[in-house]
């Protein structure tokens, strides 16, 4: 009775071991960025944060993904590698939504860039799923602004190249381009926005045409 007690316990611990690691595994990890952050840091905590959002996702490409949690601020072309390219399984999000990240751009291209991550299509005459459902990259809570390149260029604050992504409460404002300043999606591509603004994005001159805002190639 005792040697059926001991082991029901460890079979137990050991099912609870692989449910923590599965649980742990499924969300991946967090890293965190922050103004006063330094890139030599290991950034996994809110205590030692990294200081670019661009190292960030260098960690998170060589863990196979992660939340990026980047506290409020300003991110520019002084400090960031443009475009920003969030990969397979990644999400770069507010560490407070109140107080969400402004990253900037220097108008010589999109500030991020989503590609070449295969999206999960739908049979034929159904609706499509949800971009939960699959590995898109996401954000949440950021404001991007003064993204694009002129006098040419697609795409300014969010370009998209056969992949998907997913976008929620972001803010895409004064971004200029020659098309799809706001956002631009080619190649097959499958983009879903929710409780986005985009506004004040123009076209090279400064003036709005057809296709300023989002552009679907």
């Amino acid at each position: 009775m005792i040697l059926f007690s001991c082991a029901r316990a460890l079979i137990y611990s050991l099912a609870m071991l692989l449910l923590l690691f599965w649980a742990t595994y499924a969300d991946g990890i967090d890293i965190f960025v922050s103004t006063g952050g330094n890139d030599s840091a290991l950034g996994t905590s809110i205590g030692a944060p990294l200081r670019t959002i661009t190292k960030a996702l260098r960690n998170a490409k060589a863990t196979g993904g992660a939340r990026i949690r980047v506290l409020g601020g300003a991110y520019g072309d002084d400090t960031e590698t443009f475009p920003l390219q969030p990969g397979s399984g990644t999400i770069i999000t507010a560490y407070a939504p109140r107080d969400p990240p402004r990253i900037g751009g220097a108008r010589n291209s999109p500030i991020v860039w989503g590609h070449d991550i295969p999206p999960v299509l739908p049979p034929e005459d159904e609706d499509p799923p949800w971009l939960e459902d699959d590995y898109a990259a996401r954000l949440s809570n950021l404001v991007l602004h003064d993204g694009g390149a002129c006098p040419g260029g697609f795409g300014g604050a969010i370009l998209v190249t056969r992949g998907s992504l997913l976008a929620e409460d972001c803010q895409l404002i004064d971004n200029h381009v020659y098309t799809g300043a706001g956002v631009a999606a080619e190649g097959g591509s499958k983009v879903i926005l929710k409780r986005c603004l985009i506004n004040d994005n123009y076209f090279c001159g400064g003036f709005k045409s057809i296709g300023t805002a989002i552009d679907v190639k």
